[in-house]
């Protein structure tokens, strides 16, 4: 029977330290970062799921009565502002699981022009840059004005396979340098898996749509966004190369819209930044650049391409964003006869890592 106890009491003592372990936060937040202009940078929360959001409760009375005779700096540490709670929810696509970092910036002055950015890396180091939404409140105070800048940082695409990520917290630097490291924490993922493994097609790889015939010829990742001739270094924007040969009799097509997901559940239209194209007999063949970097530990991504007819396609012709709803229903405008003929090809392919 004791020995039963003891069994007993080990197990759960097992229990509880994986759950410490496992489900409790490791993050530490909020983490707060004075930057050298003398603003204080701090991230706040962490949210993850389909309806991201964070709440900002008001100060209490003798809170707001006592901040006012602190010194700015320390009153915003201490959660004592002077302005009403607010809730803040990123806008993101709907039913897509995302996760989003909240941050504040409280200063002297007017917000700053300079570049923050937040990136969430994975266990090997692949970097997934966050889309920015800002939402500011500028404050007089005492004879003097200081700023508060809310920000929501979202990634909808991460690597989900690993135990944990990384939230680096950057500063973007002129003359074309890498950027500045401010912060950076440890979070559990949330989606660790386990995922189903796809089994990519060898490319160069050609599909039809009708007509026309599509050859996936270049697949490239981890480029940098300056210099894409180059692999990206640290803390330095990333793009994705895409190359495509596209075969039609009698018509122009372009890509209009770019689909990538993977086997645990990414998904996202990605940022078709511009393309280049190079006349054919029969077509023309297309290298764009999409903003974002493809991790290499998925066997494979789906590449599910919109193209649209384009009558005068011209060399560096920056791309329209797709399934934007410009043309009211049976409209026969130009765009509307070229949304209601657009095409799609699917690619399951890996791409190649610099």
């Amino acid at each position: 029977m004791r020995r039963i106890k003891i069994v007993l009491i080990v197990s759960l003592a097992a229990a509880a330290l994986f759950c410490v372990v496992r489900l409790w936060p490791d993050e530490g937040l909020p983490r707060t970062q004075t930057l050298a202009d003398g603003s204080v940078f701090k991230v706040e929360s962490v949210s993850f799921g389909t309806n991201l959001s964070y709440t900002n409760a008001s100060p209490k009375a003798w809170q707001l009565a006592i901040g006012k005779r602190l010194p700015y700096a320390l009153a915003s540490r201490l959660g004592w502002r002077f302005y009403p709670g607010f809730s803040f929810s990123p806008k993101k696509p709907d039913s897509l699981t995302g996760l989003a970092i909240f941050t504040v910036r409280d200063g002297p002055g007017v917000p700053p022009a300079d570049g923050m950015q937040v990136l969430v890396l994975d266990e090997k180091g692949n970097s997934f840059e966050c889309d920015r939404a800002r939402c500011c409140s500028v404050t007089d105070l005492i004879g003097g004005v200081h700023y508060h800048v809310w920000e929501s940082w979202v990634v909808s695409a991460y690597q989900r396979r690993g135990n944990r990520l990384l939230i680096r917290c950057l500063r973007k630097q002129s003359d074309g340098r890498a950027d500045m490291l401010i912060n950076e924490f440890f979070i559990h993922n949330p989606q660790s898996g386990p995922y189903p493994t796809w089994t990519p097609e060898p490319w160069p790889v050609t599909k039809n749509a009708g007509d026309m015939s599509v050859t996936l010829t270049d697949f490239t990742t981890g480029l940098s966004k300056n210099q894409p001739t180059r692999e990206a270094v640290e803390n330095e924007e990333m793009v994705t190369r895409l190359t495509l040969d596209i075969q039609a009799e009698g018509q122009t097509w372009k890509v209009n819209n770019v689909e990538i997901s993977d086997a645990t559940g990414n998904r996202w239209n990605s940022i078709p930044l511009q393309t280049k194209t190079q006349d054919r007999p029969s077509g023309a063949t297309q290298t764009m650049l999409l903003l974002g970097n493809l991790w290499p530990g998925e066997s494979a991504w789906k590449l599910r391409i919109e193209l649209i007819p384009s009558p005068d396609v011209r060399p560096d012709e920056p791309l329209a964003f797709a399934d934007l709803n410009l043309a009211p229903k049976g409209s026969n405008s130009p765009l509307a006869i070229s949304l209601r003929k657009r095409r799609f090809v699917e690619f399951l392919v890996k791409p190649r890592v610099l």
